[in-house]
């Protein structure tokens, strides 16, 4: 009905405010939800990561050391202290949400900790 009376020269905000409504409805568009359209969301991952040197290592070289780490001495950290050790032991340049994903990729997430209440009610 508004974009009738729109199309004959009514102003949107007069009309709004006439019908008591909120501009904002007018102009909302809601996203469709397709769960294919959802894994498209973002950048796509370019499969390597740089060294300091500039030389490219591939993901698939990058979970072997993530599994090299997790059998030694590294086993219980979380990605955050796997992704310290990848830039110190082996020089990359990588991201902490990097080491994430391939970690989650990989299924090697320890699940979080539950925080225990120091006085429960």
């Amino acid at each position: 009905m508004v974009k009738e009376w729109h199309e004959e020269g009514f102003s949107i905000k007069r009309l709004m405010k006439f019908l008591r409504l909120s501009r904002s409805l007018f102009y909302y568009k809601p996203v469709a939800q397709n769960p294919e359209k959802a894994e498209e969301r973002g950048r796509p991952c370019p499969g390597f990561s740089l060294t300091n040197k500039e030389e490219r290592i591939s993901d698939e070289q990058i979970q072997e050391f993530l599994m090299e780490a997790i059998e030694g001495e590294e086993g219980v950290y979380g990605y955050r202290k796997l992704t310290h050790h990848l830039k110190t032991v082996y020089d990359l340049k990588i991201n902490a949400k990097k080491v994430y994903r391939l970690c989650k990729e990989m299924g090697i997430l320890l699940p979080q900790r539950k925080k225990k209440s120091k006085h429960p009610r």
